[in-house]
């Protein structure tokens, strides 16, 4: 809960942050639109992309209007704008123990987990300011989905559904404005190396 931090979770809950700023900076956003959010320390400097305005407040005292006094603001990712985009569709359910209803079939065939995805996806928006190009599944899953029912529901909640289904989630990476799905459990080969140089410079100090 402190000021000047993010917190990114996998998934499609948005990522937030919090930071302070002055009123006289404040007023100088364009708060409709997006933004970027640069982190530095003197040396190292971290830019996390397009990120949305959620809310501000006044953190010190000070007159009405005053340019100087201190406000804390609320970000989040624009996953939080993705919330709210309906879908009204399902996915191979059973007519009967043979067969499917024709209206929830891929033209007239069943769905497989990687075109329900995809069509998931696609439901939410391929452009850059949506999800971008459908990346796949990082493994391919046994056997054929079914019952997959989203009438009147939002697609970002469904694709976390089925996503979770596979033991999958949605992952943006802030550093290049880009989502992709991560197979959860799965060896992280950049982390490990991480870890790794983080364990020698503690050996180190």
């Amino acid at each position: 809960g402190a000021a000047n931090t993010f917190v990114l979770p996998l998934g499609c809950e948005p990522g937030r942050g919090r930071f302070l700023l002055l009123r006289e900076d404040l007023d100088a956003l364009d708060l409709n639109a997006l933004h970027d959010l640069v982190f530095h320390d003197g040396k190292n400097l971290v830019r996390l992309r397009n990120l949305v305005a959620v809310r501000g407040a006044a953190v010190t005292p000070g007159y009405r209007g005053d340019d100087r006094c201190c406000h804390w603001i609320d970000v989040a990712d624009r996953r939080l704008l993705l919330e709210a985009l309906p879908i009204d569709k399902a996915y191979n359910v059973r007519s009967s123990a043979s067969g499917y209803f024709s209206a929830t079939l891929n033209a007239g065939v069943a769905w497989t987990w990687s075109q329900m995805v995809s069509d998931l996806w696609s439901t939410i928006g391929t452009s850059s300011t949506r999800l971008g190009t459908y990346p796949g599944l990082p493994f391919t899953p046994d056997g054929t989905p079914e019952g997959f029912t989203f009438y009147g529901a939002y697609a970002l909640q469904a694709l976390a559904f089925v996503l979770e289904r596979l033991s999958c989630a949605l992952r943006l990476d802030p550093i290049t404005d880009t989502f992709s799905i991560v197979q959860m459990g799965a060896t992280d080969t950049d982390l490990d190396r991480k870890l790794a140089t983080h364990d020698r410079d503690r050996e180190w100090d």
